[in-house]
């Protein structure tokens, strides 16, 4: 039997992910630049560097994010690691960041910028879903397929809680995002690490590995 379900929340779930690669004209990557302790090579792309923050405690590894990149809110790839025997504690919406004109933009919870990205592709999910599943398609079906895109969405983000002892956590994260352009940003992750680390938008400054 042809499962409508899952047609409609994988087809929610390529336009969220469309909107987040695509965006707008001014969408921008967020590339980190400065700040930390060091620089490891790029996993996922051998030529580029990751830029590191580690000290006895944990280590953060940031890079930009090749998955989201949302007109609205700025997305970054972080994964931390705790080294101690104890958990590490650690709150997104408590992260924060200063913009070139020295805006202040909040850190934001995992679940609520995925939420503002589903509010802002909620009439085109109306319009692909009816497209799709005709009179089949009611109100508990696209609740329902909404509630499995946001799953997997959610799968990929690093959300607020405990890192037991001796492993790690990774993920993109969030911060709110200034309507005009900007060329650098200064991320403080408040509770992790003490010093700033600064990202740019600008592809030419990544970090290159030296040959």
């Amino acid at each position: 039997m042809f499962n409508f379900k899952c047609v409609i929340s994988t087809a929610m779930f390529v336009l969220v992910i469309v909107t987040l690669v695509s965006g707008q004209a001014w969408a921008q990557a967020l590339f980190p630049i400065k700040g930390g302790t060091g620089n490891e090579p790029d996993p996922k792309d051998k030529g580029y560097l990751v830029l590191v923050a580690e000290n006895s405690d944990l280590k953060i590894t940031l890079r930009h994010s090749d998955k989201f990149k949302p007109r609205d809110i700025w997305a970054l790839f972080i994964k931390v690691e705790n080294k101690t025997d104890k958990p590490l504690t650690f709150d997104t919406t408590k992260f924060g960041a200063t913009d070139d004109e020295g805006r202040a933009l909040s850190g934001l919870e995992a679940s609520v910028a995925i939420q503002r990205l589903f509010d802002a592709t909620a009439g085109m999910g109306v319009i692909l879903s009816g497209i799709i599943a005709g009179p089949f398609m009611g109100p508990s079906l696209a609740q329902a397929s909404e509630r499995g895109a946001m799953h997997k969405m959610m799968q990929m983000c690093i959300q607020s809680g405990e890192i037991p002892p001796h492993t790690f956590k990774d993920g993109v994260v969030f911060f709110e995002k200034a309507a005009k352009k900007t060329k650098e940003l200064k991320v403080n992750f408040t509770g992790l690490w003490s010093d700033p680390v600064f990202f740019s938008t600008e592809a030419k400054l990544r970090l290159r590995a030296t040959k």
